[in-house]
């Protein structure tokens, strides 16, 4: 995202046309669905975060509910998954007896 023009939360609000409060609910309600970084203290937002809010905005004008929007979501986006470690292969316990 370094490359990218980045956004504020308020900048957000700005470019959806609903209140920040508003953002902030969807921010953390469809975040899977969302890019962000954290600038020093600051998290800032992509292009890519922008076109899902508008599509947020557009669904709940329609009278979608949240449930609603979160499949819509799911079936137009990919979700940004949590980046784990690997799980190592589990010990069997006792070596089996050879014969």
């Amino acid at each position: 995202m370094n490359d990218k023009k980045c956004y504020s939360v308020s900048e957000l609000a700005g470019l959806v046309g609903v209140p920040r409060t508003t953002i902030n609910d969807w921010l953390t309600r469809y975040n899977d669905y969302l890019d962000s970084e954290l600038r020093g203290k600051r998290r800032v937002y992509s292009d890519r975060t922008v076109t899902v809010l508008r599509e947020i905005a557009a669904l709940r004008e329609t009278g979608k509910n949240g449930f609603e929007i979160d499949q819509a979501l799911a079936e137009r986006h990919p979700v940004n998954p949590e980046v784990a470690p690997a799980a190592e292969p589990a010990a069997t316990g006792t070596p089996r007896p050879e014969g």
